[in-house]
């Protein structure tokens, strides 16, 4: 199966695999990975452009691109696989069942053909993100990577990170996807609202945007704006009209372990360390 290398950065820096946790974002066009030490080093960024039905050829193309790179698939610290779903819903612990994830998910969405459901226990949060994701990429993760953890996109956004900051004021996360979405909002230590919106366009990002706040009875004076994935510098700027607070989100703080790496597009960060 032919697949295109957009990014890989490496440093020099010798870690021991059982200091290094392995990060990888499926997408819908390919997947991301990441190596990051226990000490928050960022030592390695690989974004990898590949599409396929068949699980031997998903198979074949992590092998081949982890052996090209000399990455080990096994003995790190964590593994984790983060899946970039447009399909998921969250249930607090208190009403989660294991046996119920398809009704769960049932119950807001028809899970489409060729996708699986799975569940990711968010202890941040204390709630389950229930989601759909490719079956066959996800299979082929698993059998490739022993003991791979599997969770969404919009679960790695509610980390601890994100929560002791919006103590201090309210923070909204947008990730900008191909014509999608995800508004996260945190207030005081909790996840207040998590949803993905179809937008064809930067000013509907903003309509939606400016709706979440009304909804939440949010300020833009108290209010943090953070905006990650395709965000290229027009789309920055205009949204920098109607959230006067706004930053891209680099992900959880990291120490760069060389200066390629401070020149890699920002956002890639949260969607590949989520």
């Amino acid at each position: 199966m032919p697949y295109t290398q957009q990014l890989f950065i490496n440093t020099d820096k010798e870690v021991p695999a059982y200091e290094k946790n392995l990060s990888i974002c499926l997408t819908a066009d390919g997947f991301s990975f990441s190596l990051v030490s226990n000490k928050e080093e960022l030592l390695t960024l690989c974004s990898i452009q590949c599409q396929s039905q068949s699980m031997s050829d998903w198979t074949n193309v992590i092998k081949e691109v982890f052996n090209a790179h000399n990455i080990p698939f096994f003995g790190y610290n964590s593994t984790r696989l983060i899946v970039e779903t447009q399909q998921y819903t969250w249930i607090p612990d208190h009403l989660y069942d294991a046996a119920n994830d398809r009704k769960y998910l049932d119950m807001v969405c028809k899970v489409k053909t060729g996708q699986a459901i799975y569940s990711e226990h968010n202890e941040a949060i204390g709630a389950h993100a229930i989601f759909a994701a490719d079956n066959t990429a996800v299979s082929a993760f698993k059998i490739t990577i022993p003991r791979i953890a599997v969770g969404c996109q919009q679960s790695a956004f509610a980390d601890k990170y994100l929560l002791q900051k919006s103590d201090l004021k309210s923070l909204m996360l947008v990730n900008i996807r191909d014509n999608i979405a995800d508004f996260t909002v945190f207030c005081n230590k909790k996840m207040q609202l998590s949803n993905s919106y179809s937008c064809d366009n930067i000013e509907e990002v903003c309509y939606y945007g400016l709706n979440v706040m009304k909804q939440l009875k949010l300020e833009n004076a108290t209010l943090e704006t953070l905006v990650c994935g395709n965000i290229a510098p027009a789309r920055f700027d205009f949204m920098a009209k109607f959230f006067p607070q706004l930053d891209i989100y680099d992900g959880r703080p990291l120490q760069m372990g060389c200066p390629e790496l401070h020149t890699a597009q920002r956002y890639l960060y949260s969607t590949v360390l989520s």
